[in-house]
């Protein structure tokens, strides 16, 4: 898809893009700039079997696993900050309903990295002696044919669907962030398609003016999302809401996350 195309289209539309089974990547990282909305239309639309990448899980990863979308999730850590860990991701644990692969930031990165580099791994001497590679199965030793030295191969990750969040994006899909990049751009790049949900679409004048951090050749299909974080952060425009994730946290202590989600999440408009 050409980088001029015009790339907007509505939430409903992007997410019937994504399948079940799908290796589906997150944008942002723990409660900030995360992609609620189009994580709320995966759960209207009723996917099945996803397999979750994401880096710091928060929120709205731990919505999609509490509306039984998820049958694997790839993370380093899943919580809510400073209120605990995901009640709905542990308690999926805990039951033995929610598969899991042990990440760790750098074997996230390094990984969505490799695909990038068009290579299916990246050395690294990081976990060369350690006993990471009996927590994951898939990470071999290898040594350098150089010098001789043993490396641990980090395999590449290459998203089926990318999911991100964003202050601003033009039709085309170039997109201002607004801070806070995590590993976005590298996220963008590895997945085969890309879902950019933004607070505003503007022209492309305003993207050129401060400069894009995800260029719109990566992205397949933008949304214009507005108060799409929510109750996530986007800075500058909204804060965390502590006080809606508190009342969430509660709610499914008290055994009450579909009736928070169906009250308190389902009835905004999709984009």
């Amino acid at each position: 898809m050409s980088w001029l195309a015009n790339k907007r289209t509505s939430l409903q539309i992007a997410i019937e893009n994504v399948h079940d089974g799908d290796l589906v990547g997150l944008g942002g990282m723990s409660l900030y700039r995360r992609p609620v909305a189009g994580v709320l239309e995966l759960i209207r639309q009723g996917r099945r079997e996803l397999r979750l990448l994401d880096y710091i899980g928060g929120f709205e990863g731990d919505i999609l696993i509490g509306s039984g979308c998820v049958a694997e999730v790839r993370s380093c850590y899943f919580g809510m900050d400073v209120l605990g860990l995901a009640p709905m991701h542990r308690r999926a644990v805990g039951e033995g309903r929610l598969g899991v692969v042990q990440e760790t930031e750098m074997t996230v990165a390094v990984g969505l990295r490799a695909t990038r580099s068009g290579v299916d791994f990246i050395p690294a001497r990081i976990f060369a002696e350690t006993d990471m590679a009996q927590i994951r199965t898939d990470l071999e030793h290898v040594d350098s044919p150089y010098s001789g030295v043993s490396y641990v191969a980090i395999p590449a990750i290459e998203p089926d669907v990318a999911i991100i969040h964003a202050l601003l994006a033009d039709e085309a899909g170039n997109t201002i962030l607004g801070g806070e990049y995590n590993l976005d751009q590298d996220l963008a790049a590895a997945a085969r398609r890309t879902i950019v949900t933004a607070e505003r679409i503007v022209d492309t004048e305003v993207i050129e003016e401060h400069g894009a951090d995800i260029p719109g050749a990566w992205v397949d299909h933008v949304v214009e999302a507005s108060s799409g974080a929510r109750p996530t952060s986007c800075y500058p425009e909204y804060e965390v809401d502590l006080e809606f994730l508190a009342d969430y946290v509660e709610a499914c202590g008290d055994g009450q996350f579909e009736a928070f989600l169906d009250e308190r999440l389902l009835q905004r408009e999709p984009a």
